[in-house]
């Protein structure tokens, strides 16, 4: 209920991009529910979750709330500098979309394109001897909210969600992250790239009704 309330209180001060790095589980199936409404009632938000940190498949664990499956909600596993999923997160072919930096870090060449100075940049503020899902997820909360700052138009937690998966480098591309994580890793570039070119024809559609 404290998670709700101040999921509320983002909202209502207008917020469109909310990052939880804790790991939830509901006390019942009842509870769970009632997260899932919650996101039902907020299409306008986008949240995005921590996968967890008991290296297991998360389909194994049925109260954990990063199970749920709704078009506004991401779930974040933490990879290591080698592009694994890291030792201690969890992971899911079908229930966790993206793996990201989950430790501090200066080195910016790992995993080919999907590793970039603004993955770095957010994983720095963090101090952890290994890699987790509660620093990996600020990775890909950092992106969303350069995206809606670039393409305001984008109106939805869906649409922006579409955006980063329609944007990120597949699991299939990153062999490491195949049968790990739904749809591999974000690209920050690509996806700042395409929201900003969205919202030029959004402007521009806007200015061609005014004329």
């Amino acid at each position: 209920a404290n998670v709700l309330g101040a999921l509320d209180d983002a909202s209502r001060l207008g917020a469109r991009v909310v990052n939880i790095s804790q790991r939830m589980v509901a006390a019942s199936a009842s509870d769970k529910a009632m997260f899932a409404q919650w996101l039902d009632r907020h299409p306008e938000l986008l949240v995005i979750m921590a996968a967890g940190n008991d290296a297991q498949e998360l389909s194994r664990q049925e109260l954990n709330i990063a199970t749920i499956e709704r078009p506004n909600l991401i779930k974040v596993a933490a990879a290591t500098s080698s592009g694994h999923i890291a030792s201690v997160s969890n992971y899911d072919p079908k229930l966790v979309e993206f793996a990201a930096r989950g430790r501090a870090t200066d080195d910016r060449h790992w995993a080919g394109s999907w590793y970039s100075l603004l993955q770095n940049e957010a994983a720095t503020v963090f101090d952890a001897s290994h890699e987790t899902t509660s620093a990996a997820t600020p990775v890909v909360s950092n992106l969303a909210a350069k995206v809606v700052s670039l393409a305001p138009s984008i109106d939805s937690g869906k649409v922006l969600r579409d955006l980063l998966v329609a944007t990120a480098d597949g699991a299939r591309t990153l062999p490491h992250l195949s049968g790990r994580v739904r749809f591999g890793a974000v690209n920050p570039w690509r996806a700042m790239a395409t929201a900003t070119a969205l919202e030029m024809i959004a402007n521009g559609s806007a200015a061609s009704t005014a004329d």
